[in-house]
Order: C-alpha cells, then structure tokens, then sequence
C-alpha cells in the first residue's frame, strides 16, 4: 500500500549508503531510567582489569596487527535498558497481554554466555578477543563468569570497532547496529529482541551475510530449558559464522555496493539537480525523498 502512494504521487527513494558516525564520536550510553544505581560507569572491571573506550581501541589495533581475531558482542540498548516491556526484567506479550518468554536479561546472559563457550579461554592472550557491550546494569553477569579474553564495557565505541576490523558481529539486530555491520563487511550473528530487529535477522540469511537465532518463546516454567537451548544455538551459530568463508564474501560484497551509493555528495547532486528543475532519468519526478539509513548509535544502539 505504501509502495502505490508512493508510486501515485510520484516519489521515488535515492539510496544513499549508510551515514555513520565521525571516527572518536560520544555516543548514548543507553535506557537507564530506574534511579541511578547501576548507572553506567567508564570502566567495567573484567579478568584484565579496567578497560576504558581509548584503551578498547588499543586493544583492537593491536589484535589486527597480529592478526588476532576479534569479535564484537552486542544486545542493544533498550532490550539492556529499564523498558518496563522491552527492556532488562521485560517479557514479550501474548494475544491476551500477559509477559511470557524470557527477560531481557536472560535473553542478553544466555547469548553472552554462548559467545563465552564458543571463544571463551582461559588466558588472555588466547584465542579470539571478545569484545562486549554491556549496558547499564549493576549487575549484568550475575553468576555469568567472563572469559579472561574479554574486554566487557557498559557502552562500547561500536563503529570505531567495526572500522578497526572485526570478525564476527553478534547483534541484536537494530536498523543501527545492522547498517553498521553491514557496512563494514562484517559477517552477523543476529540475535534478535523485537520488532525491526527480527526482520533484519531474516535479511541477515536472505543476504547470506550472517545467521540469526531467533527469541525463545517458551510456556511458563521451561524458561530455564530454553535459555539453556538458545545459549548453545548461539555458540554453535558464532562457530559458524566465523569459520565458514561465504558469509564473510557476502558481506564484503554488501559493504562494496553500500560504500558506492554515493552517500552524502550523491545527496547533493540530486537536490541541486531538482533544485535546477531537472530530474533523474528514470522517470519524472514531483518529490525525492533521501534516505538517511541510519543514525548515530552506542553498541547496540538501535
């Protein structure tokens, strides 16, 4: 329906690229609204110590010197948030309105758990580095024991990360995260909350960019069960991801054809050309509608 007012009133969309954030920028830390305990903190203590963003990024730099692979993890910031429906202690609803399903938080700690098993070590210096967003919870592990190869922030300088050179990006899969994943040519590991973040997902595979591992959604007192389930579907999934060759083809291939959209100096030649009365050749054109693909965001942001 949407697609034939468009048609009808003869508007058409110039896909620009994703516009991504300048190299250094600050960015939301994420949904903490319950009071101020918790809130997020400039550093995480983790089995190295304290890590800040700046020391992040060293970090990562020195793992592509070496050729060390790295792996981003991310849930977002709303489903790590306080959303009383969406976020940390949220559930999803069913027809009747009641919560069902796993909490945020055992959603985030069962797919940070499988990243754990399936790269975890027990030395720092072993294996890939596990790079992982947290969010602002006091106590986002709870019984969860990192991997001495992670580094675990409350909010991690996400497109910084992906342009150094990542991997494997596991994400919850907002139209953010994704366009940055994607752009960088960075094979996904989607692993959705709600809403758009389940289409992207499906997308994910169509493209042949990456996996997804859908939200349990399990009948009351098997909540346990499933996490456990979805726990090993993710790890098993980020093996995957990271070791067969074709995800990462494709996503090379998306990022190519992203970075020659044109971006912003392609939006300006189409307004100055409207603006001189002419038009693209495709057709006449009353309204151009351009396309901001996505905003800037946190680890995890949208």
């Amino acid at each position: 329906d949407v697609a034939e007012i468009y048609t009808k009133e003869g508007a058409i969309f110039e896909a620009l690229g994703p516009l991504l954030d300048q190299a250094g920028a600050r960015r939301a830390a994420g949904h903490k609204f319950a009071g101020s305990e918790g809130a997020s903190k400039p550093a995480t203590k983790h089995a190295g110590g304290e890590v800040d963003a700046e020391e992040l990024l060293q970090r990562v730099r020195a793992a592509c010197a070496t050729g060390r692979s790295t792996i981003l993890v991310s849930m977002g910031t709303v489903i790590t948030g306080d959303s009383p429906d969406m976020g940390w202690e949220g559930r999803q609803k069913d027809n009747t309105g009641n919560p069902r399903g796993l909490t945020g938080r055992e959603l985030c700690r069962a797919a940070w758990a499988g990243a754990f098993d399936a790269f975890g070590e027990s030395s720092a210096e072993k294996g890939p580095l596990l790079i992982v967003s947290l969010g602002p919870q006091a106590d986002p592990f709870g019984d969860l024991e990192p991997p001495a190869n992670a580094l675990c922030l409350p909010v991690v300088p996400q497109v910084d990360v992906l342009r150094l050179g990542v991997d494997a990006f596991l994400t919850h899969g907002g139209q953010n995260s994704f366009t940055e994943g994607l752009a960088s040519g960075v094979p996904l590991l989607v692993c959705p909350g709600f809403g758009d973040q389940v289409v992207n997902a499906e997308k994910a595979e169509v493209m042949g960019v990456g996996l997804m591992v859908p939200r349990p959604d399990p009948d009351a007192g098997y909540e346990a069960a499933a996490a456990a389930q979805y726990r090993a579907d993710v790890a098993e999934r980020l093996r995957r991801v990271c070791s067969e060759k074709a995800y990462l083809e494709k996503a090379s291939e998306c990022a190519g054809r992203l970075q020659r959209a044109g971006g912003v100096p392609r939006a300006v030649e189409v307004m100055l050309t409207l603006a001189k009365g002419g038009a693209p050749p495709a057709s006449k054109v009353e309204a151009v509608m351009v396309i901001e693909a996505k905003a800037p965001s946190a680890a995890g942001g949208g």
